[in-house]
């Protein structure tokens, strides 16, 4: 029999298109799944919705919190309720193809193999694209430090061993809401292998209610967190350190972005300062140099969101 693995749904007044979501799990060619849908005290009809599907297959398990909680501790006690093998986390906007949990937990053949992460296609009602447009292989190697200095997987991509996350010294940190993937993957691809498979296995929505749409900031204190973390775990690694500098010159965009976002100049210029070398310092600069700088800023972010994606 195959191994069975857990599909968590974390969900906060998702109604809107939880059923498409809930329906690509159940339509899955892998029958081994249990899906666990974590109610963060919804206020909408997400429940009802998963209800009446809960009553045609008893897969589907149902927890709620006792109060909203943040993402991060959210995504853990969701986690706590899993007994699969593998497990993965889908949002309530978000769906799977049908062939998803077949394809990628073949890859896990290799014991020491922790995740494996698929292409993915972004989409909102304007385009859709590839997340990657060519077949690559990072080197087992080096992909810790690739990942830091270019952390480019999408976490509905993702299938975890738990084994694997298991052997870390701490699996989902409740930390962190919005970088709680980057955290988890980076640390376990020092200790495991990160496979990819070039097929397109997950759908991403993209659109302007995503919590990450008006974030740069909260992104920006959640990675220093992280970078401090990552640095007292591996505190003699100099390759480490090489790769933190990458790390640091994007958050420092982030951070300028952000300032401009609040109509911060003065803060987004001192940002601007630290970032030593970067393809939109210039750009940046003028944002931050002219009226309505923020405007301007907000609407290429709403075209690249909504429309352009990532």
């Amino acid at each position: 029999m195959r191994n069975l693995v857990s599909v968590i749904m974390n969900c906060y007044n998702g109604e809107k298109y939880l059923k498409e979501s809930i329906e690509s799990v159940i339509n899955q060619n892998y029958k081994n799944w249990e899906l666990i849908f974590y109610d963060n005290s919804s206020n909408d009809s997400s429940k009802d919705i998963f209800f009446n599907y809960q009553k045609k297959d008893k897969r589907l398990k149902y927890f709620k919190s006792k109060k909203k909680e943040k993402l991060g501790l959210a995504r853990l006690n969701a986690f706590k309720k899993t007994k699969g093998v593998f497990f993965l986390f889908l949002d309530c906007d978000d769906h799977i193809l049908p062939n998803k949990l077949t394809v990628q937990t073949r890859l896990f053949k290799n014991k020491f193999v922790g995740a494996v992460y698929s292409n993915s296609m972004f989409f909102s009602k304007f385009f859709k694209k590839k997340l990657y447009k060519k077949y690559f292989i990072k080197k087992l190697s080096s992909i810790f430090y690739n990942l830091i200095e270019n952390y480019n997987i999408s976490l509905d991509t993702v299938i975890f061993k738990r084994e694997a996350v298991e052997k870390l010294s701490q699996g989902l940190d409740p930390k962190f809401n919005l970088i709680h993937d980057l955290d988890l993957i980076i640390r376990l691809s020092k200790i495991s292998q990160i496979k990819y498979c070039p097929k397109v296995l997950s759908y991403w929505r993209a659109h302007h209610s995503s919590t990450s749409n008006n974030a740069y900031l909260r992104f920006v204190k959640e990675k220093k967190i992280f970078e401090k973390k990552i640095i007292n775990l591996y505190s003699n690694d100099t390759k480490l350190m090489k790769a933190l500098y990458q790390f640091r010159e994007k958050y420092y965009v982030e951070e300028c972005v952000g300032y401009l976002l609040e109509g911060n100049n003065l803060k987004a210029k001192k940002a601007l300062e630290r970032v030593k070398r970067n393809k939109f310092k210039f750009l940046l600069f003028v944002f931050s140099s002219i009226p309505f700088g923020n405007f301007f800023i907000k609407y290429l972010i709403y075209i690249n969101k909504t429309i352009l994606l990532r």
